[in-house]
């Protein structure tokens, strides 16, 4: 007889394939925190948010990043990133997408008023249309993600239609892994103390 594993009752169940996965469409948003990064010389305000609790997925990135830290069963070297960002260019072309993303965030939280400090966008709701886009993984192969593409705000938010799917033109996919032109939306954390990273 096999003896029971200490930690086998409260251990996630991984190796089945029976992983929850973001549903496209929209959701309500709530930013954990809010940085600005620059990056190749751009900047951009960066927001770590989760699924809404009032969401049908609410706390999503929370169980999916807590998965991630215990697939790695506390490796030394490993780092586990926040899984749930949005990424805001702020200058010359998207200055007009920063303007409507504060917009939809001031709309989503009555008497809240942008005051340029992004620490007091922390605990604020935004809606989030998420979609589904093909990037090249690791393996040089053509595979899909679901993310946040754009901010609405939280009024009819579930009500919106899914955008069409974004795949890799042809001209775009050689077979090799291509690194991104635009930031990967994932913050690394140090995972040790086995602490969310905010």
């Amino acid at each position: 007889m096999i003896t029971k594993p200490i930690g086998y009752d409260e251990a996630a169940t991984l190796g089945t394939g029976d992983f929850e996965e973001i549903t496209v469409g929209g959701h309500v948003c709530i930013i954990k925190t809010a940085h600005e990064d620059v990056r190749n010389g751009k900047r951009y305000l960066v927001l770590l948010f989760d699924i809404a609790p009032e969401d049908a997925q609410g706390g999503y990135y929370t169980r999916l990043y807590n998965r991630r830290v215990q697939s790695l069963q506390k490796k030394v070297e490993g780092v586990v990133s926040w899984p749930g960002t949005y990424w805001q260019g702020l200058e010359g072309k998207s200055t007009a997408f920063f303007k409507g993303l504060i917009s939809s965030i001031e709309k989503s939280n009555p008497g809240y008023s942008w005051n340029w400090d992004e620490k007091t966008l922390k605990g604020k709701k935004f809606g989030g249309v998420f979609g589904r886009e093909q990037y090249i993984g690791r393996d040089g192969m053509p595979h899909w993600s679901t993310k946040c593409l754009y901010a609405r705000s939280v009024d009819g938010i579930a009500d919106v239609e899914p955008p069409e799917d974004k795949p890799i033109s042809s001209a775009n996919y050689d077979g090799y892994s291509q690194p991104a032109g635009v930031p990967a939306g994932y913050t690394p954390v140090d995972e040790g103390d086995d602490q969310l990273p905010f």
